[in-house]
């Protein structure tokens, strides 16, 4: 029975594709259909909104979409302001959207809504200079009493700002990478290269204990739209 029910809700899902008929609700059925088969959806839904707010202007229907369509839609990202402040959305963010909602159009394409040469020709965002903005010692005092639920994700964004260490090596880390040298710490990063990082005694703190050597310090570090949305309010 529950094989039969499954079969019946890729069928459903396969005559909803096909009789749809705009990108606007196709994108929210490639939507649950990934999350039905336990797929990522981070920034899918933000991409949606920037998507309906570029509707309330421009046809979305798919006789609509072509070259030029595409390419008034990397305009529109490029200068609209962000769904969260007046401010403009940042070359990131556009990036990221863009491409999301050209993976969409692929997902048309493929059920032959869309011609195939559309997105084979669209030109990319290219992607911004990232620059890097240090924290003052008085910010990070803030920050670190703030209150926040998430207490591994709050560890390890302080000790990010105190080391440099990057969100994958965070994520990676593990206490057979903490070495003690007389009477202070370090640690070793092999990713990009071997590097030792001096760790301060507040730095050294913010890792958390364990026993297993090769046992991850920051168990379960991860970050989505959910946690984006709640640490925004």
């Amino acid at each position: 029975m529950k094989a039969t029910s499954h079969l019946l809700e890729k069928i459903d899902m396969r005559v909803s594709y096909t009789e749809c008929r705009d990108l606007v609700p196709f994108f929210k059925m490639v939507m649950d259909d990934r999350k039905v088969k336990g797929l990522s959806c981070f920034n899918y839904d933000l991409s949606l909104k920037y998507l309906m707010k570029f509707s309330d202007t421009h046809e979305t229907g798919f006789k609509a979409i072509d070259g030029k369509w595409v390419d008034t839609f990397r305009e529109f990202l490029l200068n609209t302001s962000s769904l969260r402040n007046e401010q403009h959305l940042s070359t990131t963010s556009a990036r990221t959207y863009y491409s999301i909602v050209l993976n969409v159009i692929n997902e048309a394409i493929n059920t032959g809504h869309v011609d195939a040469t559309i997105v084979k020709y669209a030109r990319p965002i290219k992607k911004a200079e990232s620059t890097t903005a240090s924290l003052s010692e008085k910010e990070l005092e803030k920050l670190a009493e703030a209150k926040c639920d998430c207490m591994t994700l709050k560890k390890a964004f302080l000790l990010s700002a105190l080391t440099g260490i990057q969100w994958n090596e965070l994520k990676l880390l593990t206490w057979d990478k903490v070495e003690k040298v007389n009477d202070s710490y370090q640690l070793i990063i092999e990713a990009k290269g071997s590097r030792v990082i001096p760790l301060s005694d507040q730095a050294f703190h913010l890792l958390d204990q364990t026993n297993a050597p090769e046992e991850k310090i920051f168990k379960n570090l991860k970050w989505n739209a959910y946690l984006y949305n709640k640490l925004n309010k």
